[in-house]
């Protein structure tokens, strides 16, 4: 993987360039900082939706009506087809919404084999759809045929 982002990383670490980047007439686009401040219109609404209503404000929740209900319009203008609302499911982040797709796709007794995140140091692991539509996991060391474990 190292070597795989050996040319990111060394044009993120170039001294010349970072100097360059950091002068106050420089515009860094190198990996989407920001040059200006945001719109007073994005700060009122953060203000107005980040204080809490309720004790469950920041809970984890599913598909909330409203959440639905902006979700499908948005789809509706971007995509120029009809959205059933029922067809939408908001999740709390990518691995909800996996798991959410697995349950609707397979059917008892299939298996997924699937890479883990980056984070989880390149491992494996096999996925089984029990019929009580929990998942039986089992993990292994990411090994190509040969037995051989990519290096970090």
């Amino acid at each position: 993987m190292i070597e795989y982002l050996e040319p990111v990383i060394t044009f993120l670490g170039d001294a010349e360039l970072s100097a360059r980047a950091s002068r106050p007439e420089a515009s860094d686009f190198q990996v989407g900082n920001p040059h200006e401040m945001p719109l007073p219109e994005i700060q009122q609404a953060l203000t107005r939706s980040a204080a809490p209503q309720d004790q469950d404000w920041f809970a984890y929740k599913f598909s909330e009506p409203k959440a639905v209900a902006v979700a499908v319009e948005s789809l509706r203008r971007h995509v120029g087809i009809e959205f059933d609302p029922a067809d939408v499911s908001m999740t709390t982040g990518a691995f909800g919404g996996l798991a959410s797709t697995l349950r609707a796709v397979l059917d008892p007794g299939d298996e997924v084999i699937y890479l883990s995140p980056p984070w989880a140091r390149r491992r494996c692991a096999s996925i089984t759809r029990r019929p009580d539509s929990s998942f039986q996991s089992r993990r292994s060391s990411a090994r190509s045929r040969s037995g051989h474990v990519p290096s970090s």
